[in-house]
């Protein structure tokens, strides 16, 4: 699933999504196994690989995105377990939480308002959860 999202973000979406903000597939991936995962040594490696996937294809600070998905996966992991997880927009919840938080930081490093991007990719990234949480489901 790790490696279909990637292919879907690099290859796939640039050349169909007609807007200049596009889901970031491997974070909602990330998000929902954080949910769904029971094992937390699994999950660290999966959210790390998709983190690992974003680096590779991205052209700076490689190694942040590994790091923070991590960060963002163990979060939502032990919140999660603290909180009723049926609850259906828990995972909205986290999802733009995370997302929001990812473009604070990179607002803070670049001295630009990533923020601004941060916000319409957060609301975007909610309409693709859904189909993140049904791929999980099935396997």
């Amino acid at each position: 699933m790790i490696l279909a999202a990637g292919w879907l973000q690099i290859v796939i979406l640039p050349s169909l999504w007609p807007l200049r903000v596009k889901p970031d597939l491997l974070l909602i991936v990330a998000v929902a196994l954080a949910l769904k995962e029971g094992s937390y040594p699994r999950l660290i490696v999966f959210v790390f690989l998709c983190g690992l996937l974003k680096d590779v294809f991205s052209m700076r600070l490689f190694g942040f995105n590994a790091l923070m998905f991590c960060v963002y996966g163990s979060l939502v992991y032990f919140l999660s377990r603290s909180l009723y997880r049926e609850t259906p927009w828990l995972a909205f919840v986290f999802l733009s939480c995370a997302t929001l938080a990812h473009y604070s930081l990179l607002s803070l490093i670049f001295f630009s308002p990533y923020i601004l991007i941060g916000l319409f990719e957060a609301v975007v990234n909610c309409l693709f959860l859904s189909l993140a949480g049904r791929a999980y489901a099935r396997k």
